[in-house]
């Protein structure tokens, strides 16, 4: 079900915020929300900024066409006007574009929160068995002439704290593990 919400989560909220929005639910609370709501679910702001976006848009378009409908309340006396498609087509892309503009910078910063709050609550939650490798490499003294009694660990083999683990070993404890794990046959 969380994969589904994943995949699907820019049209699926577009639509929720479509609905909360013929509820009474404020345009600039719902922006908030998409943008905190969105980021925080999947961890990544660029979907959150695209979902406000495509709702400001999708919105915009919408209600467009409520607009006409209050030609019955206008006065029956004709004025006539003079305007050209560029003009109108002008007029139709600035009305769209500020909404986006408003939803871009306000689904920007709800992104920047949520996501980063997501990300702070995902790396508490991460258990340390499953996160990192970890290799422990015992040397004690046995009956194979090992007098020394060493032990290192090593997390995750690409990490810096693994190549200085690593590199504060002597050359002779570094063989001493490579005879131990089988490396060097005698």
């Amino acid at each position: 079900m969380i994969d589904l919400l994943k995949k699907f989560s820019i049209i699926i909220f577009v639509l929720l915020a479509l609905i909360v929005s013929r509820m009474g639910i404020s345009y600039i609370v719902i922006l908030i929300a998409i943008g905190f709501i969105v980021s925080f679910i999947n961890q990544r702001k660029r979907e959150a900024i695209i979902t406000g976006v495509l709702y400001a848009l999708v919105s915009y378009i919408l209600s467009y066409p409520a607009g006409l409908f209050l030609s019955e309340y206008m006065p029956s006396t004709d004025i006539v006007i003079e305007t050209s498609v560029l003009t109108v087509a002008k007029d139709l892309i600035i009305g769209a574009l500020i909404p986006m503009i408003i939803a871009l910078v306000l689904c920007g910063i709800t992104a920047i929160i949520g996501s980063n709050i997501a990300k702070a609550i995902n790396k508490d939650k991460t258990p340390e068995n499953d996160a990192e490798e970890t290799y422990r490499f015992d040397m004690y003294k046995s009956d194979t002439n090992n007098p020394y009694q060493k032990t290192a660990e090593v997390k995750d083999k690409n990490s810096r704290k693994n190549r200085k683990t690593l590199s504060k070993l002597t050359p002779i404890d570094k063989a001493k593990i490579k005879r131990q794990e089988g490396e060097y046959d005698d």
